[in-house]
């Protein structure tokens, strides 16, 4: 191959250090001489910036470049820089973008000619990108010359992921940092619940009660259990009062607009204004019924609870808030408001519970930006499958006996086919209350047993159909081990990890069922 050198130094127009190396033609590539005074003279103008002036002396009038068009939609914001462009006028228009979103500050390259008719120009090169990160990179640049002029142009990148992290910018690298969309620190100095009074509703079993009576006794708060039916509700109280924690009774139907105003001024009257308050109450029905075999009835009765409910329970307490001076609202959304679509062809009527359910996850987003700036921070908790009572109806609802609870827990990402206890989940409220927690908020919060994880990353990673084969996996192996958090946020250590069996594991969610 061509062996003398030709250097060209220069700092100009473009603002940057070049250091052009040419060869020399060989006999056998004498031909191709005009051509590297071509690529000198190309390189020349560029480093001085003149080479828009003189495409029209260099490029043929079809002359066409490819930069990056095979990546360039992966690159935030995909600049049209990245791509191909045609003609003077494209080419022109291209040279115009690389001086946009390049800033180059040094370019070392060496060019050798083919008999082909081609030239390779490989090269070093050090830029810093339009958002300010610096990357420096050793690519190569085909160039095919027809007539003694420049036909097509190439850009071979050697590091493509290092070209489109250039572009990242850095509050995008710190949200992606964040590992599963969590606080570095809490947002808010922890709060003392002792003597704070709290509002519970769907108390009368399972996650509402046994989160009352961790917040009544553990906590020290003073809580109202809220159902339709207070009879349960009596026996909860006189067991939080038996451990020395003060809670009352009240007779609430989430569906029901007029029960919401005695119940305020009852819990008012006895502890003072709510200013912290779980929105627990929920129903699940017709799991086995085909969605269009449902009638208005049992929508309704699934939404007016459910979705509406939570909602006029915020509307509610908000009177309360105000006179506190703010307030924390947590609704119940389960892991059925953001499970993928193939888990619902194992309980089609799921569907409609799971929309009821996606409705507050998309709720507390909007309501946690909103009312953030007074002094009001809303959360979601997402449990999966939990010893309760709606547990073991829907098994029954699906199966007529033959599943049980824990079947269905079968989705339980940590402990797949192992319902966790429903106390769990108080010590997960307990910090959304106190503020202690790396969860910001709006946030919404998967939890398994004791573990937890934001559910943004179920919506980022869990595709509508899955398939396990191909890398779509809805168990714990699509997590990170910094991304599995306990219920404050913070991530489990190497020993917690290895105690949750489901991690890194993946398999296929069947009921045996169909």
């Amino acid at each position: 191959m061509p062996t003398v050198t030709t250097t060209v130094t220069s700092a100009a127009a473009c603002g940057m250090v070049t250091t052009q190396t040419t060869t020399e033609a060989t006999p056998e590539a004498a031909a191709g001489g005009g051509k590297v005074v071509i690529m000198d003279e190309i390189f020349e103008h560029w480093a001085a910036g003149t080479l828009k002036d003189n495409v029209e002396k260099y490029y043929t009038p079809g002359i066409t470049v490819d930069y990056g068009a095979a990546f360039g939609g992966r690159i935030q914001g995909k600049p049209a820089l990245f791509g191909k462009h045609s003609g003077h006028s494209g080419f022109k228009a291209w040279i115009d973008m690389l001086s946009a979103e390049w800033s180059f500050t040094a370019v070392a390259n060496s060019t050798t000619l083919q008999a082909s008719g081609a030239a390779i120009t490989e090269f070093d090169w050090t830029a810093t990108s339009n958002v300010g990160n610096e990357v420096s990179c050793r690519d190569l640049i085909k160039f095919t010359i027809a007539d003694g002029k420049v036909d097509s142009i190439f850009f071979y990148f050697e590091d493509e992921q290092k070209v489109i992290d250039a572009f990242v910018s850095a509050d995008a690298k710190a949200a992606l940092a964040t590992k599963g969309f969590m606080l570095a620190k809490p947002e808010v100095t922890k709060e003392d619940l002792k003597g704070k009074v709290a509002l519970v509703t769907g108390a009368s079993r399972g996650i509402g009660k046994h989160t009352a009576i961790h917040l009544a006794v553990n906590c020290g708060m003073k809580v109202a259990l809220a159902a339709r039916s207070t009879a349960k509700l009596e026996e909860t109280v006189a067991e939080i009062k038996a451990q020395g924690g003060d809670a009352i009774a009240i007779t609430l139907d989430t569906s029901k607009d007029e029960m919401f105003g005695p119940a305020l001024d009852k819990i008012e009257k006895a502890f003072g204004p709510v200013q912290y308050c779980f929105a627990n109450a929920g129903v699940a029905n017709n799991m086995s019924t085909a969605p269009h075999e449902f009638t208005r009835a049992d929508m309704d009765y699934v939404w007016d609870i459910n979705q509406k409910g939570s909602l006029c329970t915020f509307t509610a307490v908000h009177k309360h808030f105000q006179k506190n001076g703010g307030g924390v609202f947590v609704m119940n959304a389960s892991c059925g408001g953001s499970m993928p679509g193939e888990c619902f062809e194992q309980f089609a009527g799921g569907a409609i519970y799971g929309a009821s359910k996606a409705a507050l996850n998309d709720l507390c987003k909007g309501l946690g930006a909103n009312y953030f700036k007074d002094n009001i921070r809303f959360y979601n908790v997402c449990p999966f499958g939990f010893s309760t009572y709606m547990l073991d109806h829907i098994a029954q609802d699906l199966g007529g006996g033959a599943i049980s609870g824990d079947d269905i827990s079968a989705l339980n990402p940590f402990f797949p086919g192992k319902a966790g206890p429903p106390d769990a989940i108080g010590p997960l409220i307990e910090a959304f209350f106190d503020g202690d927690t790396l969860y910001p908020h709006g946030s919404c919060v998967e939890i398994d047993h004791h573990v937890t994880f934001n559910t943004q990353l179920k919506w980022d990673r869990y595709g509508h159909k899955l398939d396990v084969e191909a890398g779509q996996a809805f168990f714990s192996i699509a997590h990170t081990p910094d991304e599995i958090r306990d219920v404050r946020g913070r991530p489990l250590s190497k020993a917690e990890l290895a105690k949750l069996p489901g991690v890194g594991v993946s398999k296929k969610f069947d009921l045996g069922l169909n």
